[in-house]
């Protein structure tokens, strides 16, 4: 085997090149995935109004956050006082100026929770209520579907250009990296057959370079996927953890399988190939 020489190439061209392919593929499974899922965009919503007393900390926020989240299930919850651009979407639009303009959400604190309560945490809210009683006149909670926090999943979102672009990129990666970098130089396999190597082993060698190369690209692949989708989920403010069954599991294995049986069935041609022209 040490006889055997292999036009590696820029192995590092070749891991960050299939990692971003792979990582296209991922983000294209995803839409592909969810396009029909029923239940993202439906997600039930729990807000609570905080009405404050005239004296209270500058910090109350970040108090009643840090009470809340200690309740059990709760991990993360939005606390912001109430504006045009918050206004508790189960008031109608109308409503909801006449309140603002009558400066009504004075003093009230807007939270929300991405997921419907249980009546244990429902009462655990309450309590936090009477916990800080100096600074709190009362909690209501609401109950409503939740619209603009989540995302409707389907092929809407996606249009036909980015699609063509994405889909393209991929397979420029693809044919450039097994171009360059996962083929054997045909005069080095002509010189380590006329050396007496077996064929088998110029084979093996071939399939071990691609597994190796592919194994690290994975790696690169899944951070850029995850990194994107909780950039994502930062800036539209969904519950990143919510859609983990959807952008974790299907997408991440489906792309590794369809990838690893195109690189699989291409390395078979292009093996067989050489050792045919020889």
């Amino acid at each position: 085997m040490s006889n055997l020489i292999i036009n590696k190439g820029s192995g590092k061209y070749t891991i960050l090149s299939l990692g971003i392919a792979l990582f296209l593929v991922m983000f294209f499974l995803t839409f592909v995935f969810l396009k029909d899922t029923s239940n993202v965009g439906n997600n039930i919503e729990t807000v609570i109004l905080v009405e404050l007393e005239n004296q209270h900390p500058s910090n109350i926020t970040e108090i009643i956050e840090s009470e809340l989240t200690q309740i059990e299930g709760i991990d993360k919850i939005e606390i912001e006082f109430i504006d045009s651009k918050n206004a508790p979407s189960f008031f109608n639009k109308e409503i909801q100026k006449v309140l603002l303009n009558q400066n009504v959400f004075k003093n009230i604190l807007k939270g929300t929770f991405f997921n419907k309560l249980t009546v244990q945490q429902k009462q655990s809210v309450s309590m936090v209520a009477s916990k800080l009683g100096k600074h709190i006149s009362g909690i209501s909670l609401h109950e409503n579907m939740s619209s603009s926090k989540t995302i409707q999943f389907n092929y809407a979102i996606i249009s036909l250009p980015f699609l063509i672009i994405c889909l393209g990129f991929c397979s420029i990666i693809i044919a450039g990296t097994i171009k360059s970098d996962l083929s054997l130089n045909q005069l080095e396999v002509k010189r380590s057959i006329l050396a007496g190597m077996d064929p088998k082993v110029l084979y093996s060698g071939m399939y071990k370079q691609s597994f190796e190369y592919f194994s690290k690209s994975i790696v690169i692949a899944i951070i850029l996927y995850i990194s994107t989708f909780y950039l994502i989920c930062h800036f539209l403010k969904l519950n990143f953890s919510e859609l983990s069954v959807y952008i974790y599991l299907k997408p991440i294995f489906t792309s590794i399988l369809i990838i690893a049986i195109g690189l699989y069935l291409i390395t078979k041609f292009k093996v067989s190939r050489f050792l045919k022209s020889i």
